[in-house]
């Protein structure tokens, strides 16, 4: 009896050791973890504020339009009452393009639908594929937009891809903010645009039924 308890106890004493080991890497990799969502939740957090404090001098255009000089790049801001910038010094037709751009993005509430994106890439910030699957949703949601203006303007092909040429040529395309919806990807929406052709209905529906599969 003495024997087997003392065997006991070794085996005990070996096995304990294991467990607080186990346990204290877990502890590691949670912190790590958490602290990856606090560090890019915080750095969205403070970037949101300064881009509210560069636009408190913006100027009311109409309805919800503003402009300002701080803007380099028309963009949509807000939650509950999303607003639409734009620089000074765009041209009626440019003007138009944007506009029905950006409205169509607040149309589909993209900029809630990346907000939520953004909130699981937090959550998932260790995996590349979330990084890259972020950036794709971002630059299909801009590119399904150009799309949507071009088929309600069948003739503005031309005069769309010079508007968003010449906000790459006068570098008014600024980093993503990830909490403030604006343009990126000009090149290839540009290429887009310019091979952009009405998808038929047979295609739309293929479409469907392969997303579904997935």
């Amino acid at each position: 009896y003495d024997t087997g308890f003392a065997l006991g106890d070794a085996a005990l004493s070996e096995t304990v050791p294991l467990i607080n080991e186990s346990l204290s890497l877990e502890n590691l990799i949670v912190v790590i973890w958490l602290t990856g969502i606090a560090t890019l939740l915080i750095y969205s957090l403070i970037r949101y504020i300064k881009l509210h404090m560069e636009l408190r001098t913006a100027i009311l255009l109409q309805e919800n339009i503003y402009q300002s000089d701080q803007v380099c790049s028309p963009f949509i801001l807000g939650f509950t009452k999303p607003r639409i910038y734009i620089t000074f010094g765009l041209d009626s037709s440019s003007l138009a393009y944007v506009l029905e751009h950006e409205q169509y993005h607040i149309k589909r509430r993209d900029y809630l639908i990346k907000t939520f994106a953004f909130v699981l890439l937090c959550l998932h910030w260790f995996n590349p594929l979330c990084w890259l699957a972020f950036y794709l949703m971002g630059k299909d949601m801009e590119m399904s937009c150009d799309e949507k203006v071009l088929s309600q303007n069948t003739n503005s092909r031309k005069a769309y891809t010079t508007t968003l040429l010449s906000f790459a040529t006068n570098h008014r395309f600024p980093a993503p903010e990830p909490l403030a919806f604006g343009e990126s990807g000009v090149k290839s929406r540009i290429k887009n645009a310019l091979n952009w052709k009405r998808p038929g209905l047979w295609a739309t529906l293929v479409a469907i039924i392969i997303c579904t599969a997935t």
